[in-house]
């Protein structure tokens, strides 16, 4: 099994840094949405949520470009992916529930490296119609209605998967084990994406 290259892992901060830049971006807009009176917006507030929603959807639009080069790097890096999350699985940090979320995608999908392609396919297919709610539910707001905060869960998932497969690899890349800041932040990862997703049961089956 060969090393990631330079070129690769590049890739993988990159890709790791707008998954994650996407999820605070998402955070800000819905705690903005929870606290708007939509019924009586000021042009300088409509402009803020205009903003905002422009960087979250350029940083969505650049994920999934990310995306579509992690799928070629997940398909071709299987054995790097499979020993990255065996070992995360391994991790005392990680609970029994993430744990068994986890396991139990990776069952689904014919193993972790089929995972990591399945979501990563997933996320640029569906990003179209996640830029299209986005600015949909921009409307909403400028016509003074209700509009619920947060990118479409599948989507969100996808991206938390991503995030933590990707500090997974760099983590056994810098370490090769289970030591290291990097360890750190992929069992964060983890476990965040293993609730989040879990919550919603998203799953992504086989796919041949």
């Amino acid at each position: 099994m060969s090393r990631i290259n330079l070129d690769e892992q590049l890739l993988l901060a990159d890709a790791v840094a707008e998954f994650e830049r996407v999820k605070i971006l998402d955070n800000a807009w819905t705690q903005l949405l929870e606290g708007l009176d939509n019924g009586s917006l000021s042009q300088s507030r409509i402009a803020e949520v205009e903003q905002l929603v422009a960087r979250l959807d350029q940083s969505v639009e650049t994920c999934a470009t990310h995306a579509a080069q992690l799928q070629e790097l997940f398909a071709t890096r299987s054995e790097q992916v499979e020993q990255a999350l065996s070992l995360m699985m391994h991790d005392c940090r990680l609970d029994s529930t993430t744990k068994k979320y986890w396991m139990e995608s990776a069952e689904r999908a014919g193993g972790f490296a089929p995972l990591a392609v399945n979501v990563m396919r997933h996320l640029v297919e569906s990003t179209p119609a996640a830029r299209t709610e986005l600015a949909e539910k921009l409307q909403q707001i400028k016509r003074g209605e209700y509009a619920a905060g947060d990118l479409p869960p599948a989507w969100g998932c996808a991206v938390g998967i991503g995030l933590t497969i990707g500090l997974g690899v760099a983590a056994t890349v810098a370490t090769g084990g289970l030591s290291g800041v990097f360890w750190v932040y992929a069992a964060g990862a983890a476990i965040g994406s293993g609730a989040y997703c879990g919550k919603h049961r998203i799953f992504w089956e086989a796919r041949t």
